[in-house]
């Protein structure tokens, strides 16, 4: 008859030559029987955190915190919290293993691998001050970290730091000059401050050592895009489909990237499938294309999220053409039959290669009987001209740098004779109210419209307005397609997407937006309401 160390062993080795659970369920019965045996219980740890079953992992080696298993308990416990990102727990552990030795490395290397995953994270939420403090915390324990450095010039890049950035890119590239991601941050963030040249300079540098890399051609493309230098900027563009933000952000996009078409001719005769965009308001301005491609193809299928497929059916006037998000594009066997599969934002190398190829004319239209039927449902509002506002972004990890709050609109409502509407999708009631109520001007709501997922009602209501004051948000979108005249205040430049980030107040998008810079509007007070007078003048 085996001996309990010898029977423990057994039950070990064959589970772990089999994977058979019946050999673990043995285990875990010794261990009610001897609570106390250590060897058992850490033993067992290591095989609950090799099967997944983490919690009761953590729950044994906590256990054996104050035994003899005190170092390998704590040290398995945060490495199994790094492995679950919960990085604030594995501090805790880390610590404790720095009070008993503060001299191994190992475990001081992986301190400030969990302080810069914790900078991170609060980068992430946009949580300032704590994100700072982790990263340079992280930064004084390993100060030669190319990685940490980057972290924190990144930081400081989303905070509008530039010129920090820019030293702290500049300081990482000393210790590695061939760095592809640090030159081409700091080719990204020289095209924040809107020094292009610079900003072309470095991201050159980038591509003579990797031409094929996604990022820097994605950022070329940007930079090449700003100088208006577009059938080159587009020849970059796809870039974005190998970035790992595009795959995630994008439904079967790991599906789709080994069939999307890479040539420059597409046949008259070709099968071709259009694939929106994420974000409904990138899937509206590359829809500007669709009349070009419907008039020089002759099979042409589009698929489109379903809130815009009706107002895309009228507007583009083409049977049958548009389908359902991932309707095709979710399914191999249907995917066969097209000879050519493009996102919609590849569409420019083909239709906007040169500046006159933006009419920036409308190419949405809302239905007649709508936009009548809303004319007399605004007639309630007894002033003259309506105005639109809509002031969130959602959704976007920069949401906050393109929104703005309420209160800072406060001083366009002095402008007379004018009817205020809530354009603004998302849950916005408490912080309107609380406007409405503190405020002698109120922002009125049109009863049962549906903002966010009511594109046809929404199309029809900006249409009967005299001027939309927006953020860059999927409704700014709509109402520059529509022809409807917009004034958008653009967000801070590392926020700032292409199509707004134009030197003067135009986009070749949209005729009928003007821009505004939001630094500007937040600090010369006057200057909206001069570009508003002027719009409805």
């Amino acid at each position: 008859m085996m001996d309990k160390l010898n029977e423990i062993n057994y039950l070990l080795k064959k589970f772990l030559d089999t994977s058979n659970k019946t050999y673990y369920n043995k285990l875990s019965k010794l261990l009610i029987k001897d609570p106390k045996n250590n060897y058992l219980r850490f033993n067992l740890a290591v095989l609950e955190s090799k099967i997944g079953l983490i919690e009761k992992a953590l729950k044994n080696y906590k256990h054996l915190i104050n035994t003899e298993y005190k170092i390998k308990a704590l040290t398995n416990i945060y490495l199994m919290e790094i492995e679950c990102k919960n990085y604030i727990s594995a501090l805790k552990y880390i610590e404790m293993l720095l009070d008993i030795n503060n001299n191994d490395q190992n475990i001081i290397r992986d301190k400030s691998n969990v302080l810069n995953s914790l900078g991170l994270y609060y980068q992430e939420i946009r949580d300032s001050n704590k994100a700072e403090n982790f990263f340079q915390q992280a930064l004084k324990i390993n100060y030669n970290s190319i990685e940490i450095i980057n972290n924190l010039a990144g930081y400081h890049r989303e905070e509008g730091n530039y010129n920090k950035a820019i030293e702290l890119y500049k300081k990482a590239l000393l210790l590695d000059e061939k760095n592809l991601t640090l030159i081409n941050n700091l080719s990204k963030t020289y095209f924040d401050m809107n020094k292009i040249h610079d900003s072309k300079k470095y991201a050159l540098i980038g591509k003579k050592i990797d031409k094929d890399n996604d990022d820097l051609k994605n950022n070329l493309s940007f930079i090449l895009l700003k100088e208006a230098k577009y059938k080159e900027a587009w020849e970059n563009f796809d870039g974005r489909l190998g970035l790992k933000d595009f795959r995630k952000n994008n439904l079967n996009s790991d599906i789709l990237i080994k069939k999307i078409f890479k040539g420059h001719q597409i046949n008259y005769e070709d099968n071709i499938l259009v694939i929106r965009e994420q974000g409904i308001g990138d899937e509206i301005l590359y829809s500007s294309m669709y009349t070009d491609l419907i008039k020089n193809y002759k099979n042409v299928t589009i698929e489109c999220d379903g809130r815009l497929k009706n107002l895309f059916n009228k507007s583009f006037k083409k049977d049958n053409c548009f389908k359902n998000f991932s309707e095709i594009s979710g399914n191999l066997n249907k995917l066969k039959k097209f000879d050519v599969i493009l996102y919609a934002g590849s569409l420019g190398k083909f239709f906007r290669k040169k500046s006159r190829d933006f009419t920036g004319k409308p190419y949405i239209f809302a239905e007649k009987e709508k936009i009548k039927s809303f004319k007399l449902d605004l007639n309630k509002f007894k002033k003259k001209y309506n105005i639109g506002i809509s002031w969130k972004s959602f959704k976007n990890r920069y949401s906050g740098e393109k929104s703005i709050k309420l209160n800072e609109l406060k001083n366009i409502f002095d402008i007379k004779d004018c009817n205020f509407l809530n354009l603004q999708y998302g849950d916005i009631m408490n912080e309107l109210n609380s406007f409405n109520n503190q405020s002698k001007i109120k922002i009125n709501n049109i009863q049962s419209l549906d903002i966010y997922n009511d594109f046809d009602n929404v199309a029809a209501v900006l249409s009967c307005l005299d001027l939309f004051i927006t953020v860059s948000n999927s409704t700014a979108h709509l109402a520059g397609a529509l022809g409807v005249n917009t004034i958008l205040i653009k967000p801070i430049n590392h926020a700032l997407y292409h199509y707004w980030n134009q030197d003067d107040n135009i986009t070749p998008w949209y005729k009928s937006v003007t821009l505004l810079d939001k630094k500007k509007f937040l600090v010369k007070e006057n200057i909206i309401e001069k570009l508003i007078k002027k719009n409805l003048n």
